[in-house]
């Protein structure tokens, strides 16, 4: 990533700490309350959430609980006292809510799949075939794996060469660490890479065309088991807000044109 997106950084985070400092809490957070607002949230949005929330100064007293959107879901849906669920999939809070477990969810972004490292000029199939080690996250709890496996699949990839993540972050880590020769990740993860290293390396990726797999549409809900309903929805209005969609958007995400609907 060059100057020019960086200062391009800058300038979207300098649009959402000034957006976030002019809002009026409507719903303080109250001491009485006991525990601060507690986000589940999938792996891939993790660091993302963290810079947004960093940015709002009535959402500091926050507590973020990452992991597979599989997983959350398991321990949402088990009575884990989740206020909100930031899934990285829309089929994991549509069976919450169907269950009567969860508010109606919300888009908040769409993810973009990449695969890591590619070096200049090299082909999604001529990576695949070089790689004798493939991480992706597991499909059956990670969006992000799900929509890997459709293109390993189409590629006829060989299932021996494939190492698997709990979630897209451990795959990441697999990846980074060298124990694998190449993984399918999400955008947004190796923005932060960058952002945080300043290394180039980060930004050798393959972006894999959005006709290639599934759309991965993150969702959002608000779990009818928190007791501090009024602060989550004025979170998930604060995520769904143009400027920090605005934001999510230079994040390695697509932001999503939508206006929060009754959520009940």
């Amino acid at each position: 990533m060059g100057k020019c997106k960086l200062r391009q950084f800058i300038f979207v985070f300098g649009v959402i700490f000034s957006f976030a400092c002019s809002q009026a809490p409507i719903h303080k957070q109250d001491s009485k309350q006991g525990k601060p607002l507690t986000i589940a949230v999938a792996s891939n949005f993790y660091l993302t959430a963290k810079l947004l929330l960093a940015t709002h100064p009535y959402y500091q007293n926050v507590k973020l609980v990452s992991g597979s959107s599989g997983t959350l879901y398991a321990q949402a849906k088990n009575g884990a006292p989740f206020d909100v669920y930031l899934a990285a999939n829309s089929y994991f809070p549509q069976q919450l809510y169907k269950d009567g477990l969860s508010n109606k969810p919300v888009d908040y972004a769409q993810g973009k799949l990449v695969l890591y490292p590619v070096a200049t000029g090299k082909s999604l199939e001529e990576i695949l075939k070089q790689s004798n080690r493939i991480a992706i996250a597991n499909p059956d709890i990670a969006p992000y794996g799900m929509a890997a496996k459709q293109i390993l699949e189409r590629n006829l990839v060989d299932n021996t060469k494939l190492v698997f993540a709990n979630n897209v972050s451990q795959a990441f880590q697999f990846v980074d660490t060298g124990n694998v020769d190449t993984a399918f990740l999400a955008q947004s993860l190796l923005y932060h890479a960058h952002q945080q290293s300043k290394r180039a390396q980060y930004s050798q990726y393959l972006l894999l065309p959005l006709d290639t797999y599934n759309p991965i549409m993150q969702q959002a809900t608000i779990m009818l088991n928190s007791n501090k309903q009024a602060l989550a929805q004025d979170f998930l209005e604060y995520l769904v807000s143009k400027e920090v969609q605005e934001g999510i958007a230079n994040m390695g995400y697509l932001a999503v044109n939508q206006k929060l609907d009754d959520n009940k």
